[in-house]
């Protein structure tokens, strides 16, 4: 579910030819990445909330907590690791000779 939340703007990202001969981009990259950080930061969000509701005694199960912060945490370890791979790749593109 999360990894198919922050990852199905990504298919939206393919390039075509217009009529004319250029191409026609789709989404660009910030917005792709904007929307997935805010994906991340909903669902950190919401697992917060949840917390606090259960925490405050409020009608909530601790299933419905757990499945929220599961979620979170996934979605927050999948970022960081996306992150770590771009910032290698920026490093090995750096390091080659032109």
């Amino acid at each position: 579910m999360i990894g198919k939340t922050l990852l199905s703007p990504l298919t939206t990202m393919n390039s075509t030819r217009t009529a004319s001969g250029s191409w026609d981009q789709g989404k660009d990259f910030q917005t792709v990445l904007a929307s997935a950080l805010e994906e991340v930061n909903r669902l950190q969000l919401d697992a917060h909330d949840k917390t606090r509701l259960m925490v405050a005694g409020g009608d909530i199960e601790v299933h419905e907590v757990m499945l929220a912060v599961q979620k979170a945490e996934l979605a927050l370890e999948l970022t960081q690791t996306v992150r770590n791979k771009v910032v290698e790749a920026y490093q090995e593109i750096m390091r080659m000779q032109v």
